[in-house]
């Protein structure tokens, strides 16, 4: 995939994620926000070290964070977080 077509799907998973965390209530949000936060940072310190160990193995060589990992993180897992802690709630 080129460069230009791997930002547009990274903007566009993270903007799609974003819209859906926009229809859930703000006290829900300011419940699991934290928790996420944790999640995250757990994430960022995960990636660096299973890549030194070699934990995974990708084929097309990423090299950075930000263009690869970071943007999953902030868009799908913040939204899938949200929403899975939203659907626990309500039972």
């Amino acid at each position: 995939m080129s460069m230009k077509n791997k930002w547009l799907f990274n903007i566009a998973m993270v903007l799609l994620s974003w819209i859906t965390v926009s229809f859930l209530e703000k006290r829900s949000i300011k419940r699991f926000f934290p928790a996420f936060i944790f999640v995250f940072l757990i994430n960022c310190i995960d990636v660096p070290i299973g890549k030194k160990r070699r934990w995974w193995y990708f084929y097309n060589k990423p090299h950075s964070f930000f263009h690869n990992e970071f943007p999953f993180l902030i868009g799908p897992m913040l939204a899938g977080f949200m929403d899975i802690k939203m659907d626990i709630r309500e039972f």
